[in-house]
């Protein structure tokens, strides 16, 4: 299965797991690129479906400086899944939880300059 680049937008709600919400509208499967706010410009907090991604492995996710809105919740953390490679650059990100158990590499670029802008958990640095 070739990957396809999804992008966030939230056009319909907060959800990960809702096709609306994703360019081209579709929910991301493993083999996908995921990105968030790097192509496309959004303020729509991501703070359900936070568990879409869990079980999904060797596949791609970007956050760049075009989120403007939160990631997960102070409660809940949006899963990366196995393998993930993760690129966070997300300067105007306000808040992120991520859970990156079993993330392969992450590479942090920026983060917003509110305490607490970038949680990393469940997570082993190496």
């Amino acid at each position: 299965m070739a990957n396809t680049d999804i992008d966030w937008v939230g056009s319909v709600n907060g959800n990960a797991g809702t096709a609306g919400n994703w360019s081209p509208a579709q929910v991301p499967v493993t083999t996908d690129q995921i990105f968030i706010g790097n192509n496309i410009a959004s303020a729509v907090n991501i703070d359900a479906g936070l568990t879409t991604f869990n079980g999904f492995t060797a596949f791609d996710m970007s956050v760049g400086p075009l989120m403007t809105g939160s990631i997960g919740t102070s409660a809940n953390a949006l899963q990366v899944g196995t393998g993930t490679i993760l690129n966070y650059n997300g300067v105007n990100c306000p808040f992120a939880n991520l859970d990156i158990e079993g993330c392969t590499k992450a590479r942090i670029y920026g983060t917003g300059s509110q305490e607490n802008a970038l949680i990393l958990s469940a997570g082993t640095f190496t």
